[in-house]
Parts: structure tokens; sequence; C-alpha cells
């Protein structure tokens, strides 16, 4: 897996998409996102750190042992605007588009400092 940022912003995408490696479909994710649908329609809660649901600005109700407590819907909303911004960062979906494009700026600031890792 290899991801693309640039140096001079904190632009970055996530990794390319490969259809025999990375694919943000990938079964798991399919098969997480099913099972939190399923938990939504029974109106199941799930246990998460507070911390996570203050950094995802997802709404909980807090537990006396101080966990989090979260609706599957809403875990569920999480996952897909994670999925979706995901998606929409990505400027070059493969590395093949990104090896072809004569003119590799950066989306953002528009610098050629971009590097992969």
């Amino acid at each position: 897996m290899a991801y693309i940022h640039c140096h001079s912003c904190d632009w970055e995408q996530d990794d390319f998409y490969n259809p025999n490696g990375y694919n943000p479909f990938r079964d798991d994710d399919v098969g997480h996102w099913k099972e939190l649908l399923e938990a939504a329609c029974k109106g199941e809660t799930r246990e998460m750190d507070v911390w996570f649901c203050q950094e995802s600005e997802m709404p909980y109700k807090e537990n006396e042992d101080g966990s989090a407590k979260v609706l599957a819907k809403d875990l569920l909303i999480n996952e897909m605007k994670k999925l979706y911004h995901r998606i929409k960062g990505m400027e070059w979906f493969t590395m093949e588009q990104l090896q072809s494009d004569p003119n590799k700026v950066c989306p953002k600031c528009g610098s050629e400092d971009l590097d992969i890792d």
C-alpha cells in the first residue's frame, strides 16, 4: 500500500486503489457495514471510547465506567462519512493515473512537492 501527500501543506490522499490490493470496499469492511446496518435496524448500541466519539463528533451517552454507548446507526453513519471523505480526497485513484499525469501538483496548494510513502 502507498499513499501520496504534500510536503508544502497538509493535503494527503488514501492509498492508491489496486484491484488485487487496497480497495475501499474490501469484503471485511462491507461485512462490518452490513453488521452495523442489521444492528441499527434492531436499535442496538455499541461500546466505544469517549475520545473516539468526541473526535468523530458522534453522539453518545457516557456510561458510569467512562466508556461511551453509541447507537449502531450513528457508528454506521460515521463509517460512511469516513469512506466518503477517503474517496472524495483521491486525486489519483491508481498509481498508474499519477504516473501518467503530466501535471503532478497538489490539488490543495499547487505545489509539486509531493511524496509517496
